[in-house]
């Protein structure tokens, strides 16, 4: 069943209420943009952090560019719309959607980081395989 793109964007927000309002694992300043951070430094000076919406995210297009495809409605939801650090929820791990980027988990710069797969190993399947994983292998998230 195809959805809507409404569809998907409820889909999205509601997952992004379930990683913010469940348990986060603190953050290092020095390997995470300050746009993600939220509040004062524990007492180890790591910090909390949030997915949080962004208005004006402009490096989806030239990604998809780079990518040859566009990215599969249900992730590109998620990347076009919110910033957040690298994360893992569940057995998933998410790389790192932020304006400022990271040196190490960036997304849009991980995905060509590895020399041993080029481009063209990216399809669209296998990207839309991998993305709708993502979204539904916490059956506990409620989404």
């Amino acid at each position: 069943m195809n959805q809507t793109s409404a569809e998907i964007d409820y889909l999205i927000d509601r997952f992004v209420d379930v990683v913010n309002t469940g348990s986060r694992e603190p953050v290092d300043p020095d390997d995470t943009p300050p746009s993600v951070l939220v509040g004062e430094p524990n007492e180890y000076d790591n910090y909390n952090w949030r997915i949080k919406p962004l208005a004006s995210i402009d490096w989806v297009e030239p990604l998809e560019k780079r990518l040859g495809f566009r990215i599969p409605a249900v992730y590109r939801s998620l990347i076009a719309r919110y910033i957040f650090p690298a994360f893992e929820f569940g057995d998933i791990f998410f790389f790192a959607n932020t304006p400022e980027g990271t040196a190490f988990f960036e997304f849009r710069d991980r995905l060509f980081a590895d020399p041993r797969c080029p481009q063209s190993c990216w399809t669209a399947a296998m990207f839309n395989s991998a993305v709708r994983g993502c979204i539904t292998t916490n059956p506990s998230a409620s989404i």
